[in-house]
């Protein structure tokens, strides 16, 4: 058997890297993903720990028709369920829209802010303060 350290994400950002607001993300976490969903919800660990994540890619579904699909890439449907549970909650929260900017076997989709003020005026619109 082999130990593997594990890092919480929000306490990652804070404590380690030490910033509270981040331009991108990027999660391809094979499977793990899914754990980190209620992170990026409102009142989530990132909201507790102040963090502010302007956008973020990630990597979800893959789509096979593949006669024995692989477990991490070919989501049963508790993980179906879990992944458009989190779709929906981030479009109830109003703060992240969402695109899928490619067009692969993954489902890759990229998220942006725009609720927060300063990725807003980073990313969408420059305004004069």
């Amino acid at each position: 058997m082999r130990s593997v350290f594990h890092l919480d994400l929000a306490y990652f950002l804070k404590e380690i890297l030490g910033y509270t607001v981040y331009d991108a993300l990027w999660i391809d976490a094979e499977g793990a993903e899914y754990g980190l969903f209620p992170y990026f919800y409102r009142g989530g660990k990132l909201d507790q720990y102040g963090i502010t994540i302007c956008q973020f890619n990630m990597e979800h579904l893959h789509v096979t028709t593949d006669p024995v699909p692989d477990q991490i890439h070919s989501p049963n449907e508790e993980k179906k369920e879990l992944f458009k549970n989190f779709i929906f909650k981030l479009l109830e929260d109003n703060r992240y829209a969402f695109f899928r900017p490619v067009q692969t076997k993954h489902l890759r989709l990229y998220f942006l802010n725009f609720s927060d003020k300063q990725c807003v005026n980073k990313y969408l619109f420059k305004t004069v303060n």
